[in-house]
């Protein structure tokens, strides 16, 4: 009813009163209708909550909330818990929700592929609306407007755009994109009209809907930030004045105004709002109420918030806000959104629901009492993505492990929640594996701590839930995050996967003992792992790691493993192993082409079949049939040859290789497995399979293509991340990243290759509700999807009533009651110690125990020995005194020498202080240095020189740029060239000149009544009235092309530019060469040029500099490598004789002039020497000192000995003496002299050892030659580049020499540019400022122009007006011809304006024109201008006897008329006169202006001649060759220097220029004819004009009896109101004729009498105000006298007479009083209006 109502209100006729869901909705897609006829699976039931979504949680009435679930819509009775759907109608998901005001209507945005909008109606869920074309892909937020009339809904990425719909008509009325990045939300005003708000990442924007000349525009205006941090933006609200309150990402609340922030609230200035996020801000019955990340409700004052002001005194924005009240929803809470209640009358409570970000559904009373009720919980869930679930092999329960560390048991026959534990990790896997123990009770979850938990369901009640989770056993056994883990068949061994990149064993038998940890290749992350069984019948592991590599691992055994110190498995097994290579591209490619053949194919076989059909038609013979397709394959030959060659094809493989999401192992083959892989691969299902360790013996990593891909139709490369399979194998559930969940049939069973029919629907989010895991139920009767986006739901794979009976049959599980373990602990911390690390640290601790033991025993030892010293020195005392031993004796360590080096360091920090301040000032002095003389170089000069040659080439000393250079160039960077006068003054017109705009009228309707013939006349006048207006259109804008005054037409600008330029050479020297603007020299181009010029001389001095050192480079290793090669020909020649050594090449050694900062460093090798070389010296010295004691002389021979000593290099300036000693030296030293115990035994070598020593020879010889030719070699190619360089170096020292005096002149350009700017600048304000003023003037001519054509035109509308007037006059005169005459005089009387006397009562304006508008026959006030040629003797002021008076009346009545127009034809000259003075003023200004300019553009062209001249006068150096001077006079002025290539262009383009000459030629002529023939035609249709003039001048004659306009008369036919009206008029005038006639005369005699009274009563007016100003002196004068006669003269006479005069006065004054009251009534009665003169009537 509700629905039907509010059509009806808003609009008349609606579209559709409501839509059929069913025949809207698309709820799914299959490649097999046939095999599907009916939809596989039906939502049963939804246990999930998307609660970490924005607004996902509303009211429709006292007991239903509504909120997103996926790809349906879940009403909750909150009181019953009862639960219905609505499935969307796109298939895919919902994204945003909006309640109608009214709450009988709700608004569902969805996402997916262009996502419609329904309007749907509550409670009978109809569709009422469907909005489409909104976006492309995802609805982000959708709002009513305050009175429902509008919808806004913003869209998500890749759009962003936000559209105003007028829902009710399903038509969308404003789209702009509102942002760049992700918006949340958008709302209206509900105080000011046309107002929204939208906000996002990192912004919010305010919009208004504003009335331009186009329409009604969006316009946003971005919210800026200013000073305080940008933040992401999920809740505002808008104050009714237009104020923002929004919240931040820190808990803060922000206040716009206007586009700015004008306060930043919190609680303090360190202490926010909220503890993290903003969620909301509401404003509820003037309180602000706010939710936050920290599960807080608070409420704030509106009046504090509205009048928060900042102190400006401060640098702050922060304005401390004191909490109302506030609430806590829970410990931990996070909440999104609140919602109101529908409030129960008799209620003082007031009760919100909350949506908590961890899952839950709160009623909150926020009524701030102290009765207020404790937060109550609706539903729970979930908080985030549901990460694992799995499902019961012996009972109907399954499990769900969240990433809010949550494990859930539900029964799904009964769907009540049945066991909860939660943890404080994140959880990232779940298994329930069915060997564990024979209940099926014991499940294991993984999480993101690095640890699992193991958990068995216990049928114990507990938190009022009846089954408990107890918690059986925890280990960590990674350092990362725990992502996969398997036990295997026999539930003997359990394996981890971990980021961490390993795999770590356990045995389950011996609760769950760790055993060892593989490390896997590389350390690459461990995403998925499967048990497998080798041939050898040992267990073995497959693990997918990132990288797409896959990793087969032989499972230890406790034989093989030691994890006493630590738990890593050395002799880990790892076999065979598979990295995976891209073929999707191939896959494409080979698609492509197969579509390609097929295509070709299909096109032979029609092309043989219209052969065949055309033969059998007759049309053509099989000869010419064969010569055609001869012919027409020969043109396709010759197409393909001239075709470019198409590039080659290569496959893509992608530089990251794709994640493996999926591995699937293929029960039939061993070693063979199904990836279903990520990112660029997705889209195909691929067979793979593991090398063998023969075939990979190193276990390096070989990419290996698959060897099959099995297509996935239909997914639009989405990938796969989650599968479950049933359990005969011939069915396989798909999950996919978008939220869709595919059936896929199996021709075999469990042979993935063999895919047959499909069926797809999305189920989940399709942007954030990626499919995490897929579960079957034990019978395989229902399917359990679970996603990212935190939904779970329940479907069911059989007919309705085949679960229903099912649900009757099934029993109640019986879970046995299980004991929780007292002797296991949780782990809390999420950095607590792995297995690994807890090894480490035990076996730490054991060596600490180890340690400390052994610190006790040493101390034990110690006290011992103590005590056995001091038993001996009191022995020793006991002594007698020659026989104890002295103090010293007795010292055991060295005390002294510490002592001493102690000393010697204290005396170092000593010296360091002392020094620090000389230290600091030298390191200055230092660095002033380094930064003047060594810093800005960039690369110093130095040589490299070719080996054995006196060939060099020498380095540029390159310096860095300054810094002014740096200023330079940013200015030529960021301003522009500034341009000259003549393009900025341009074509006055251009500019100014706008297109002439015309609007089509209407096309007439059809009124109702109207007839069918005059419509379609009035339709065909429409017609030809639009073609003539674009026919005049067309026509304006051709004359508005043709050239003004001086202008040109293009063709003639071409000639004029021609005639100027062709074959003519100007020079600049030449006097009448002229700069164009391009290439006229201004400061800005000079810098511009001097800093290209720098930058490319410091470029060739770079790039030159860095070949050098390459080479420099190349040569110190050519000197290493050379060196070896003569250390071995030096190693080959010991064994060859004298005679066949030969000569090595010595290798020279880096110069100083090679490396010239060499002599300025030294190695630490050569400290040392010299430190040693030094220690030697002082030897040496004190061995002289000591000879030269003891007298030992040494002998002339010994000296020259030691002169002759060897001397080792330190440095390369220095060379110190160092004596080498040799074996036989030592020997003698030692006294020990071998020749007396040497004996020669003579041996003959055998023939092996000859043959051995002739082979060495060889190889020696051969080396010999080998490597000095190596040597040679090696040194002739640096010598050869060493050359290349030279020359190189050569060209570029001519080219800097050229680049140098280049930059001379640039830089005397530049300085000339730089003083003639200011000057040029100057001239050319002035011409500006001329040609402004001209222009200015030339428009107000131009408007003033227009002003006196107007009033031209109404002069003559005057004249006409007149002209009717005096025909009027002809017509009355008729009636009386003798007095014709007569009374064309009495019209052509001259009227002047009446002049009113001054008398002595003051009378008002406005009586005064009203007396003389009526009293025009007053004589008095008027003066006559008479013709004196028609003067008959008759009075033209008074009527003679014997004219009729009503004839004369009706004259003076159209004179009336006549004397109206003179005045206003007098106005008219007069500004017509005005107007030509103030033209012809403007005139005389522009020729001055014109004047002004023209001088000014004189004086730039001879100052910018005069600069050309002194650009002319610098002297340019060019580098000219012998062969190129032709002219060797003394004078070279007249010589011209140009390029031999510029000549031989000169002469190649003079036979062309002859070519188009003669082209030209033919082209005039063309021209000529074609103008001559123009003419003719012209002449032809000018006469046809003339002719058809003529014939409608005549035409109109015949039919209206006056030639007038054309159009008028179309204006006039058009007007559908004559049309309609003319017979009705005609009849009226016929039938109301004597009436009107006899209501003209009665309204002439009242209007005559009125007029007469009038007169009568002005005459007795004035005669009054006489009689007044008399009677006013004569009691004046009467005054005087009495004041002068005595007292005597007073009798009772006087004052008798003094009474009566005062009476008389009195009546009088009475009598005044009431003419001027009747005077004033009569001048205010409304005046009738005259009624038209009958002959203008009738012309009209």
């Amino acid at each position: 009813m509700f629905k039907t109502v509010l059509v009806r209100k808003l609009i008349e006729r609606p579209p559709k009163i409501h839509y059929t869901p069913s025949e809207e909705r698309m709820t799914h897609h299959t490649d097999d209708p046939s095999f599907f006829s009916k939809e596989p699976i039906s939502l049963l039931y939804a246990f999930g909550y998307d609660s970490q979504r924005m607004a996902n949680l509303h009211v429709l009435d006292e007991t239903t909330l509504l909120y997103m679930s996926g790809f349906v819509l879940t009403f909750l009775n909150h009181r019953t818990l009862g639960k219905s759907y609505l499935r969307c109608l796109g298939g895919s998901c919902f994204g945003a929700l909006a309640i109608h005001p009214s709450k009988k209507l709700f608004a569902a945005a969805e996402k997916g592929r262009y996502p419609l909008i329904g309007i749907w109606s509550w409670p009978k869920l109809q569709l009422f609306r469907k909005l489409k074309e909104g976006t492309d892909k995802v609805y982000a937020s959708v709002n009513f407007s305050p009175d429902g009339r509008h919808l806004a809904s913003q869209g998500g990425d890749p759009d962003y755009l936000i559209t105003v719909w007028n829902w009710l008509a399903e038509s969308p009325l404003l789209r702009v994109k509102s942002h760049a990045q992700d918006v949340f939300r958008v709302t209206f005003s509900r105080e000011l009209a046309g107002r929204l708000t939208t906000s996002g990442l990192c912004h919010i924007k305010f919009w208004k809907m504003a009335n331009t000349f186009t329409g009604l525009k969006l316009k946003g205006d971005i919210g800026r930030f200013g000073r305080t941090e940008l933040s992401d933006i999920e809740g505002y609200v808008e104050m009714p004045d237009g104020k923002v309150v929004s919240g931040t990402e820190w808990g803060n609340l922000l206040v716009w105004e206007n586009g700015l922030i004008v306060a930043e609230l919190c609680v303090k200035n360190d202490v926010p709002c909220h503890d993290g996020i903003v969620r909301q801000v509401l404003l509820n019955e003037g309180e602000f109420y706010t939710t936050g990340q920290d599960g807080m409700v608070k409420t704030w004052s509106f009046d504090a918030v509205d009048t928060a002001e900042i102190n400006t005194s401060e640098e702050s924005i922060k304005v401390p806000l004191k909490v109302l009240a506030k609430v806590s929803v829970n410990e931990g809470a996070d909440i999104w959104s609140i919602v109101p209640d529908m409030q129960e009358s008799d209620s003082t409570s007031v009760f919100w629901f909350a949506q908590d970000g961890k899952g839950t559904i709160w009623k909150v009373d926020l009524s701030f009492l102290n009765t207020a009720k404790e937060p109550t919980v609706i539903s729970t869930a979930h908080g985030g993505p549901i990460v694992g679930c799995k499902c019961s092999r012996l009972d109907t329960i399954f499990t769900t492990l969240g990433a809010d560390g949550q494990v859930r048991v539900y029964n799904y026959i009964t769907k009540e929640l049945l066991a909860r534990a939660a943890f404080s990790a994140r959880g990232s896997c779940l298994i329930w594996p069915s060997v564990l123990d024979p209940f099926n009770t014991t499940m294991i979850a993984g999480f993101t701590d690095g640890t699992f938990r193991v958990l068995a369901l216990s049928g114990e009640s507990s938190d009022n839930l009846p089954m408990t989770l107890n918690l059986e056993q925890v280990r960590k056994p990674h350092s990362q995050a725990l992502t996969t883990m398997e036990v295997d068949t026999d539930g003997e061994l359990f394996v981890t996967g971990g980021e961490d990149g390993t795999i770590f064993f356990f045995d389950v038998r011996q609760d769950y003992l760790p055993m060892a940890f593989v490390q896997m290749p590389d350390w690459k992350p461990v995403r998925i792992v499967a048990w497998s069984r080798s041939i050898s019948d040992r267990k073995t592991v497959f693990a997918a790691l990132d990288g797409g590599t896959i990793q087969e691992v032989l499972a230890p055994t406790w034989e093989e493993i030691d994890n006493e110190t630590s738990y890593f498995h050395v002799d880990a097994k790892l076999l065979r192993r598979y990295d995976f290579m891209s073929i999707k591209s191939q896959l494409r490619h080979n698609e492509e082409l197969q579509r390609e053949r097929i295509a070709e194919e299909a096109r032979q076989a029609a092309m043989e079949e219209e052969n065949r059909q055309r033969i059998a038609d007759g049309i053509e013979t099989q000869s010419q049939q064969d010569l055609r397709l001869m012919l027409e394959a020969e043109e396709m030959e010759r197409m393909k040859v001239d075709e470019k060659p198409k590039k080659k094809w290569e496959p893509y493989i992608p530089a990251e290789p794709s994640p493996i999401l999926l591995m699937i192992p293929c029960p039939f083959q061993n070693g063979e497995l199904v990836l279903s892989m990520g990112k660029y691969d997705a889209g195909y299902l691929y067979m793979v399979k593991l090398l063998d360790n023969e075939e990979n013996p190193s276990y390096e990593a070989k990419p290996q293509e698959p060897i099959a891909a099995i297509p996935v139709n239909e997914s639009d490369d989405v990938p796969m991340t989650a599968y479950t399979i049933n359990s005969d194998g011939e069915t396989v559930f798909w999950g996919f990243e978008d939220g869709r969940v595919r059936i896929q049939h199996l021709a075999f069973p469990f042979d993935m290759e063999s895919v047959g029919a499909h069926w797809t629907m999305g189920v989940h989010d399709c942007i954030r509700g990626s499919l995490t895991s897929l579960a079957l139920d034990k019978d395989g009767m229902f399917l359990i999807t679970c996603g990212n986006d935190g939904n779970c739901f329940l479907h069911s794979l059989v007919p309705v009533t085949d679960v229903e009976t099912y649900t009757s049959q099934v029993k109640t599980p019986q879970i046995p009651v299980r004991q929780a373990r007292m002797d296991i602990q949780d782990i809390l911390s999420p950095t607590a110690y792995t297995l690994e690390v807890s090894k480490t640290i035990e076996k730490e601790m054991a060596l600490l125990a180890t340690a400390k033991r052994n610190k006790a025993a040493k101390r034990e030892e110690i006290v011992r020995l103590r005590l056995m010293f001091y038993d001996i020195v009191r022995r020793n005392n006991e002594l007698p005194e020659h026989c104890r031993l002295t103090e010293t004796e007795f010292i055991i360590t060295k005390d002294g020498a510490v002592r001493r080096e102690a000393e010697i360091d204290q005396a170092l920090k000593q010296l360091d202080l002392e020094m620090a301040w000389e230290r600091e000032r030298c390191s200055i002095a230092l660095n002033k240095l380094k930064s003047f003389y060594k810093d800005h170089v960039e690369c110093h000069h130095f040589i490299v020189k070719a080996f054995n040659s006196n060939l060099a080439v020498s380095s540029f000393r390159l310096t860095s740029f300054p810094p002014f250079f740096e200023v330079a160039k940013d200015k030529i960077l960021h301003q522009s060239t500034p341009h000259g006068v003549e393009s900025s003054i341009g074509d006055d017109d251009v500019s100014g000149a706008s297109s002439t705009i015309y609007e089509h009228e209407p096309k007439p309707k059809r009124k109702r009544g109207m007839d069918k013939f005059v419509y379609q006349r009035l339709v065909r006048l429409w017609e030809r009235k639009q073609k003539k207006i674009l026919r005049r259109h067309v026509w304006k804008e051709f004359l508005a092309t043709e050239p003004k005054g001086k202008e040109l037409r293009e063709e003639d600008r071409a000639i004029e530019e021609a005639t100027n330029t062709i074959g003519d050479m100007k020079l600049k020297m030449a006097a009448d060469y002229k700069i164009p603007d391009s290439k006229k020299l201004t400061e800005h181009r000079g810098r511009k040029r001097l800093v290209y010029l720098e930058e490319i001389i410091y470029k060739l001095k770079s790039n030159f500099n860095t070949s050098l050192i390459q080479q420099l480079q190349r040569k110190t290793q050519l000197i290493e490598q050379m060196n070896s090669y003569r250390n071995i020909v030096l190693e080959h020649q010991s064994l060859l004789p004298k005679e066949e050594r030969l000569e090595v090449p010595e290798i020279e050694k880096l110069s100083p002039d090679e490396n010239p900062r060499r002599h300025l460093e030294c190695t630490p090798d050569e400290v040392k020497a010299y430190k040693q070389q030094l220690e030697e010296r002082s030897k040496m010295a004190a061995t002289q000192v000591t000879t030269h004691k003891t007298k030992k002389v040494e002998t002339p021979v010994k000296r020259k000995q030691h002169a002759g000593q060897l001397y080792k290099k330190v440095s390369s300036t220095n060379k110190l003496p160092l004596h080498e000693v040799t074996d036989e030296e030592k020997v003698k030293e030692e006294g020990h002299d071998l020749g007396n115990f040497v004996e020669t035994i003579p041996c003959e070598p055998s023939t092996l050892e000859k043959r051995i020593m002739h082979v060495k020879l060889q190889v020696a010889r051969h080396y010999q030659q080998y490597y000095i030719n190596k040597i040679a070699e090696e040194c002739f190619i640096f010598n050869a580049q060493i050359k290349v360089l030279r020359h190189r170096k050569a060209k570029l020292d001519y080219l800097l020499k050229t680049a140098d005096q280049r930059m001379v002149v640039l830089t005397q350009e530049f300085l000339l540019a730089q003083r003639s700017e200011a000057m040029e600048a100057a001239m050319e304000a002035q011409i500006m400022d001329a040609n402004k003023e001209k222009k200015e003037y030339a428009a107000h001519v131009k408007a003033l122009s227009k002003k006196q054509e107007a009033v031209k035109k109404d002069m003559d509308g005057f004249l006409k007006q007149k002209n009717v007037l005096l025909q009027d006059v002809m017509q009355i005169a008729s009636k009386v011809p003798v007095f014709e005459k007569y009374l064309i005089r009495v019209f052509n009387k001259k009227i002047s304006k009446p002049k009113v006397k001054e008398l002595g009562v003051k009378i008002t304006e406005s009586q005064v024109s009203s007396g003389s508008d009526d009293d025009s026959d007053s004589s008095s006030d008027m003066d006559m201008d008479l013709d004196e040629d028609d003067d008959d003797g008759l009075d033209i002021d008074f009527p003679p006897p014997e004219l009729n008076k009503d004839v004369y009346d009706q004259v003076v009545e159209v004179r009336k008329g006549r004397v109206a127009i003179d005045e206003h034809e007098q106005a008219a000259k007069e500004v017509f006169d005005e107007l030509a003075a103030s033209i012809n003023t403007l005139k005389g200004k522009i020729a001055a202006a014109d004047k002004e300019f023209e001088k000014g553009r004189k004086e730039l062209e001879a100052f910018t001649k005069e600069k050309q001249q002194f650009l002319n006068a610098i002297d340019i150096a060019v580098s000219l060759n012998l062969h190129q001077i032709l002219h060797t006079d003394k004078d070279l002025s007249v010589a011209l220097v140009t390029e031999n290539s510029t000549i031989s262009r000169l002469r190649q383009r003079i036979p062309e220029l002859l070519k188009e000459k003669r082209l030209q030629r033919k082209k005039v002529l063309e021209v000529k004819k074609q103008h001559f023939q123009l003419q003719r035609e012209k002449q032809r249709f000018l006469d046809r004009l003339e002719e058809m003039s003529k014939k409608c001048d005549e035409a109109m004659l015949r039919k209206f009896g006056i030639v007038t306009d054309v159009e008028m008369l179309e204006n006039f036919c058009v007007d559908p109101e004559i049309v309609a009206l003319q017979k009705q008029l005609h009849e009226l005038e016929s039938r109301n004729a004597g009436e009107l006639s006899r209501l003209h005369f009665q309204q002439q005699t009242v209007m005559e009498k009125r007029r007469r009274e009038t007169c009568q009563q002005t005459t007795k007016y004035f005669t009054m105000t006489e009689l007044m100003k008399q009677i006013s002196k004569m009691t004046h004068v009467m005054d005087e006298d009495m004041k002068r006669l005595p007292s005597e003269y007073e009798d009772v006479s006087a004052r008798t007479e003094a009474k009566y005069l005062r009476q008389l006065v009195s009546e009088q004054w009475q009598t005044l009083n009431s003419l001027n009251l009747e005077i004033i009534n009569l001048t205010r009665r409304n005046r009738t209006p005259l009624p038209p003169i009958p002959a203008i009537r009738d012309r009209i």
